[in-house]
């Protein structure tokens, strides 16, 4: 088999290429686009900017003659591609296969992502043609088989939450209203996650917010919202909005009962499956880290959840759904190269050679540092290829590098990222967690060692490295642990609060030059501020 293309139109686009079986690059649309817009780009014309999306897209994007087949998904998406087929040189194509389903793709990309030989595959998200919440039985080479799905649409009723939210609200206050409503389901979630830990959950609560939950089950917020006003005094259409104790308690009261009642829609399947099969996390639900982590504590099994669970894996899940690859396919750094990376004039700014040890002396001082090297992550996180890093053993360097770089919201925590060899030395866990998707507890001993990437409940959203993985992180980390014993690194994506994690070293470079950033690493050279 040759080339395959298989593209998503809608928010979180991405457009994947697969030669004979392997996969050759993941390009999201929110990367190479010429507007600053996260998560929601997709392939709808927005004036001004086709023509520079279409350039990026064709230079990451293979220059062959011929596609045995293109997969697409989205209602409209053959009309759209009939559209950008000219402009973007897909070359002839034997047949177009349109509107493939939805969670098979997330089933299908994130299983054959794992290790594993069968598993049982749960998607859930707050949309698709084909459910919102599937339970699937995947084995390795044959088609994923629908075990059950549930009408319960966990995402959309999650993300509501965030409407009422005081400090939620003001962090949204750059899209216009006609985009707040798409965005907010995005964007709220992981904001939600971060408040949590400062809240209490109010019993008299968790009832009918868990029904709540269940009442929701269509891509419609529905009228469940007039009855949870009427149980709890909670209004989550916006019309109110909470601040204080409040607003904490129902993002802690909203993630448990989350919890309860994906627990209870799964556990029955995962008994039944109770010989041993492991479990695959999938789709946008599956960037709920504590709830990722609750499952991997409850069930005495193996559980996978790869770093492009969210939409911008559809493509990947397509492709892979059809070549069903017989290895594993590591996409961890799948994504675009550096877009500027032969065009950069680097004449302009006094580059050093990266030195190592400098770097990790700078760091340990408290100096912050934006990371560009090779292809980028493939998902919505950093893991050291589009990174901003610095020191987590500071007392105040959260609010260091929220106040001097990032300016996000003071309740969303760091993440740390650690040797492999020495996460059980600073975390209660003994395995790899290689893409931040679930949280541990920091250990007790060390929770005021590291206060900037402990979170208030104690826990950080570990990332665990080796040097074959990342040789970067991976020697500033060793630096570190023999200057001090502490070879642990604050991790951040490359960007600032609400704009796409950068692409071009002209991105990095306005970051460094707009911010209080210390100095930058692009591949093999390093640029620091005087102090």
């Amino acid at each position: 088999m040759g080339y395959n293309i298989a593209m998503t139109t809608g928010h979180n686009a991405t457009v994947a290429v697969s030669k004979d079986g392997k996969l050759v690059c993941a390009v999201e649309l929110e990367r190479v686009h010429p507007n600053d817009k996260r998560k929601n780009v997709g392939f709808s014309d927005v004036p001004g900017t086709k023509q520079g999306m279409i350039d990026m897209l064709k230079r990451e994007l293979p220059d062959v003659d011929y596609y045995d087949n293109m997969l697409l998904q989205h209602s409209d998406v053959k009309a759209k591609v009939i559209q950008y087929k000219a402009h973007l040189r897909f070359g002839k194509i034997k047949q177009i296969q349109s509107n493939r389903e939805h969670h098979v793709a997330h089933a299908s990309g994130s299983f054959y992502q794992s290790p594993f030989e069968r598993a049982i595959a749960i998607s859930i998200d707050g949309g698709g043609n084909d459910g919102v919440f599937n339970l699937f039985k995947m084995v390795r080479g044959k088609d994923p088989q629908l075990i059950t799905k549930f009408p319960i649409n966990l995402g959309f009723r999650y993300a509501s939450f965030g409407r009422c939210c005081k400090v939620m609200q003001a962090s949204m206050s750059h899209f216009i209203p006609s985009e707040l409503d798409w965005n907010g389901n995005l964007i709220f979630p992981g904001k939600l996650m971060g408040l949590a830990g400062y809240g209490n959950v109010r019993q008299k609560w968790l009832p009918h917010f868990v029904e709540y939950f269940k009442t929701m089950t269509s891509k419609r917020r529905g009228t469940g919202s007039q009855q949870l006003l009427k149980t709890t005094d909670v209004d989550v259409t916006g019309n109110v909005l909470y601040d204080g104790q409040k607003e904490r308690d129902i993002a802690a009261t909203a993630q448990q009962a989350f919890e309860d009642v994906l627990l209870e829609m799964i556990t029955p399947t995962i008994k039944r499956y109770n010989d041993g099969w492991p479990i695959v996390l999938t789709g946008g639900c599956a960037l709920n880290i504590i709830a990722n982590s609750k499952i991997e504590q409850m069930f005495d099994r193996e559980v996978f959840v790869a770093p492009n669970s969210s939409d911008c894996g559809l493509a990947i899940g397509m492709l892979a759904d059809l070549e069903r690859p017989q290895q594993p396919w590591d996409v961890t750094y799948a994504g675009v190269d550096i877009l500027d990376r032969n065009t950069f004039d680097f004449s302009k700014h006094d580059w050093q050679r990266t030195d190592i040890n400098r770097v990790a002396d700078l760091i340990i001082q408290g100096r912050i540092f934006g990371v560009m090297q090779g292809t980028s992550e493939h998902g919505p996180r950093a893991l050291g290829n589009r990174s901003i890093i610095c020191n987590p053993a500071l007392p105040d360097m959260k609010d260091i590098i929220n106040a001097k770089v990032k300016k996000r919201e003071w309740y969303r925590p760091f993440a740390p990222v650690v040797r492999l060899e020495d996460v059980g030395k600073f975390f209660e866990r003994d395995k790899e967690s290689r893409w931040m998707n679930f949280n541990s507890n920091v250990k007790r001993e060390y929770q005021s060692v590291l206060p900037s990437i402990t979170h208030i409940d104690g826990t950080a959203r570990v990332q665990t490295v080796t040097r074959e993985q990342n040789a970067l992180i991976y020697d500033i980390l060793t630096a570190m642990d023999q200057y001090t014993g502490i070879g642990v690194l604050l991790n951040t994506s490359l960007n600032v609060d609400g704009q796409p994690i950068a692409s071009k070293i002209e991105h990095a470079m306005t970051v460094y030059n707009t911010t209080e950033m210390d100095g930058v690493i692009i591949n093999d050279r390093m640029i620091i501020k005087s102090s």
